[in-house]
Parts: C-alpha cells; structure tokens; sequence
C-alpha cells in the first residue's frame, strides 16, 4: 500500500535578510514498513540538504558564531520537520 503526502512550509522573516533565491530546501525520503514478527512499525529516511548565501554584512560575524547559529537553525528546523512529518503519517493511518 502506498501512500503520497505533502508537507508545505512557509519561511517567513527572510524578505530582508535574504532574497529567495538566495536560500535553497531539499528534502527526499522514504517510509516503509518494518515488519518483526506479528509488529509492524512504519520507519523512514529522511534526507535533507539545505544551502543558502550569506549577506555580506555577515562576513563580520566571526565564524564560529555563524556556524553556531546555522547549526541552531538546522537543527530547529529538523526536528519541525520530523514533528510534522510524524503527524502527517499519523493522519494517513488513522
């Protein structure tokens, strides 16, 4: 059985900071299910690329401190995703 949803998301705030173009969201993955036994469980793969250009008055911002807050912004962003991927299977199967 296999089942095709979509998840849309709308990044608000960027209009100054960034243009469009400027920011790229890739997400490819996988559910299928996991069967042990008499259980079976749904899992997946989720692959994720994200890749953006920095607005030069960022190249003040020592490195460190722009890889701090990009890695605090993936990971933000990940786990957003996995709550709304988790609830969009959640609907599928009920």
């Amino acid at each position: 059985m296999n089942y095709d949803f979509q998840t849309k998301w709308e990044l608000q705030g960027l209009d100054r900071v960034m243009e469009p173009t400027d920011f790229t969201l890739g997400v490819k993955g996988a559910l299928y299910p996991d069967r042990r036994g008499r259980h079976t469980r749904l899992k997946g793969r989720l692959e994720t690329t994200i890749s953006f250009v920095l607005p030069s008055v960022l190249a003040l911002v020592p490195e460190d401190v722009r890889r701090n807050m990009a890695n605090a912004v993936r990971n933000c962003l990940v786990s957003y995703m996995r709550l709304e991927t988790q609830n969009a299977v959640f609907r599928v199967y009920t």
